[in-house]
């Protein structure tokens, strides 16, 4: 084929997604559209000459010029572009309105993505973002028109959920994108961002994943909290595509749509796929693995066993959690009758073998370093704790369902034990698969919760499994009666009100809930306490290096200072971290130092290795009109050494 026959064969493909006629009739519409926002947002403007202050009005006013610049496109989209899908019925138009504002607001959210990611990309000027924001101009045109004719304005009554599905996570990546880049970077954030700026095949409290993607999206100088959340926020919009096609090709796309819907309005990965941490990406390859895995399940084909062991090797070089992927496969081909027989074929085994392959520098890093992150991590997950086990079970079970939802949590539990108990046969294997999956990662993780308080948001890779699982028993048995999809609905609905109130307090912060109490005080005034420390340092004789007793001061302030040093860590009377393993208090012998604490007075563990030390001031960092947390700066005299 010649050239230009490929080039007219692109085109006529192209040409079937964006027709020539009906696009130009958007564009002009669109182009409309811009001239009624202006004129709505000026006059509302001049309307309201005394509502509130000038950043209350122009908010008001814009949101209502994009309003009924909407409706207006909407309008002439039905009467004019799509004029030969549609009819004059009221009810009609009414039924497609919210789609169209839907799609419109998707629209949106494209073009902000653009700005901001690309922005964060190239640094941030006036020129820079007004040439970005026409390229996500360009892209939410596109967007907007695609959904449009597929969706809004569809030929015929049958849709497919691809569409919608692509919608709501284009949705809710906005919403994350908003709420991402308005917050400061967490203590632990600001401390992986330290690793990033020393890539190795390891650190004290896991292994290199989460460091190597900060690295990627974080220049040497100028990085943003965006710019180091970015990876984890791309990574969450893939984590639902993949969610998406296994359960679509498990079962079918309506058990596909909404699998992702649970999972894009839970807490744990509405709020939890903001922040940069090792589980976004472990949730990431831990999906891909089970992706791939089903394939080389169904399949038997050794390229799809090596494909999945090397996504479940990076998987493990995102967090150590990952290693409960190969028991898991493992039960899974004993319990299946119907699969057992992998068990006598090489790709289980090949599958292991490349995964613990992939995982192996790691291993050699643990060696080389008396084995201190294994040991860390196993303490941490299973160490002692003096709580009944009542109180740890109720602990667990609780944080689960504030994560997950009160009433999804128990309705995941049943998915599961009907899985488990009704999954066997060939034509059920795909639903025994995910009922093993989730059932031994929250089995691990509950009897783990009971010996020692973990953290909620460890059993959640379970739920990639979970929720497709959740979705097809319950389309399978509830769906069926009334009384079963009321139940589903408020145990949605719940689930939105809960993750909504979430991302609306992110913003607006209006629980009445004490500062100092609330999730959101750890990333408030860091930059306060970067300032304070500089202004004491710049007021001693010599320019003294700054030292503190926490890892998450360290990195704070490593983060916030001008030049972002590095600030080490001395705290011998606290549990290890990175900044030991660094050893950053190396030549720091017979020097003064600015010391920095949460502490006062200094315990003996810290002033017995100084000849003196002296309080020089005590800062109290505010939010919202009230203290939460006193830090304490401190002249230390003559360090001795470790």
């Amino acid at each position: 084929m010649s050239t230009t026959t490929r080039t007219i064969a692109a085109l006529a493909r192209l040409r079937t997604v964006l027709p020539g006629t009906r696009f130009l009739k958007f564009a002009l519409v669109g182009g409309s559209g811009v001239v009624v926002n202006e004129a709505v947002t000026a006059l509302f403007l001049w309307l309201l000459p005394n509502l509130g202050s000038l950043a209350a009005r122009a908010n008001l006013a814009v949101f209502m010029g994009w309003a009924v610049s909407v409706l207006s496109n909407y309008l002439l989209n039905y009467y004019w572009t799509w004029r030969d899908r549609t009819t004059g019925s009221a009810d009609r138009q009414l039924q497609l309105l919210p789609r169209y504002y839907t799609s419109a607001l998707a629209a949106f959210f494209v073009q902000l993505f653009v700005v901001n990611a690309f922005s964060a990309v190239s640094g941030w000027s006036t020129g820079l973002v007004l040439w970005w924001n026409l390229v996500g101009i360009g892209a939410g045109t596109v967007v907007n028109y695609i959904f449009a004719d597929q969706w809004v304005f569809a030929d015929g009554t049958k849709r497919g959920y691809g569409l919608p599905a692509l919608l709501l996570v284009l949705l809710t990546a906005g919403i994350k994108l908003l709420a991402a880049g308005s917050i400061d970077l967490l203590p632990d954030e600001a401390y992986y961002w330290e690793w990033s700026r020393n890539l190795a095949w390891g650190y004290f409290d896991h292994p290199p994943m989460v460091a190597w993607l900060i690295a990627l999206t974080t220049p040497a100088e100028g990085a943003t909290p965006l710019m180091v959340r970015l990876s984890g926020f791309l990574a969450s919009g893939c984590i639902s595509l993949l969610v998406f096609d296994l359960t679509r090709r498990m079962f079918d796309g309506r058990t596909a749509f909404w699998s992702v819907v649970i999972l894009n309005t839970t807490l744990l990965f509405t709020v939890g796929g903001l922040v940069a941490t090792p589980d976004i990406p472990l949730i990431l390859l831990w999906t891909l693995a089970i992706y791939l895995a089903w394939f080389a399940i169904d399949r038997d084909q050794l390229s799809w066993w090596l494909l999945a062991g090397l996504a479940a090797g990076l998987a493990l070089l995102s967090k150590y959690t990952a290693v409960f992927l190969l028991p898991a496969g493992l039960i899974y081909l004993l319990v299946d009758k119907s699969n057992r027989r992998l068990l006598m074929r090489p790709g289980p085994y090949l599958f292991a073998a490349l995964a613990l392959a992939v995982f192996l520098p790691v291993i050699v890093w643990n060696y080389q370093n008396d084995w201190l992150s294994f040991r860390f991590q196993f303490a941490h997950g299973v160490g002692g704790t003096n709580r009944s086990v009542g109180w740890l079970l109720t602990q667990f079970l609780g944080g689960q369902m504030a994560l997950v939802g009160p009433l999804l949590f128990p309705g995941l539990l049943w998915a599961i034990y009907y899985g488990l108990r009704f999954g066997q046969g060939k034509s059920r294997s795909n639903i025994l698969f995910l009922a093993v999956i989730s059932s031994f990662v929250l089995g691990l993780f509950m009897l783990a919760g009971l010996s020692s308080r973990g953290e909620a948001n460890w059993p959640a890779p379970a739920y990639i499994t979970g929720f497709p699982l959740l979705s097809a028993v319950y389309f399978a048995t509830l769906h069926r009666y009334r009384s079963g999809r009321w139940l589903a609905g408020a145990a949605l609905g719940l689930t939105v009100l809960v993750s909504g109130l979430a991302l609306i307090e992110m913003h607006y912060q209006v629980l009445p809930v004490r500062p100092q109490r609330h999730p959101l005080a750890r990333a408030q005034g860091w930059e306060q306490l970067a300032r304070e420390v500089a202004d004491q340092r710049d007021r001693l004789p010599d320019p003294l290096p700054i030292v503190t007793d926490r890892y998450q001061l360290s990195a704070q302030l490593a983060w916030h200072l001008a030049g972002q040093p590095l600030v080490p860590c001395f705290a011998p009377h606290r549990r290890s971290n990175q900044y030991q393993l660094w050893d950053t208090m190396a030549g720091m012998e017979g020097r003064d130092l600015l010391y920095v604490s949460k502490s006062s007075p200094l315990p003996v563990e810290i002033s017995g290795y100084f000849d003196d030390t002296r309080l020089l001031r005590s800062v109290e960092i505010t939010w919202r009109g009230e203290i939460i947390r006193t830090v304490h700066l401190y002249l230390c005299t003559s360090f001795h050494g470790r």
